[in-house]
């Protein structure tokens, strides 16, 4: 669980520095345009990590569901390796 919680606070780290710096620059510096790139880069960036948030809340929620209806199981089912291999098929 403690995994998962890690993974989850690296994800909104990552999306929320993918947006905010040209916020504040749009609001504090009177910036007002970006480059088509940038815009490229941000929109992916911002695509791709919510879509991993969303998997992320999803295997928590998948683990949640194996404590509930296999207590006696859950720690032979959903292991650390096994928490890893699926934080990295997230990732493809």
């Amino acid at each position: 669980m403690y995994l998962l919680l890690a993974m989850l606070a690296i994800t909104d780290l990552v999306l929320s520095t993918s947006t905010v710096p040209k916020m504040l620059g749009f609001f504090w510096l009177d910036s007002r345009e970006i480059g088509f790139h940038a815009c490229l880069a941000q929109m992916f960036f911002s695509h791709a990590f919510s879509t991993v948030e969303s998997d992320i809340l999803m295997v928590m929620a998948l683990d949640n569901y194996i404590a509930i209806c296999y207590p006696l199981r859950h720690s032979s089912i959903h292991s650390i390796p096994m928490t890893k291999t699926i934080g990295s098929l997230m990732l493809t």
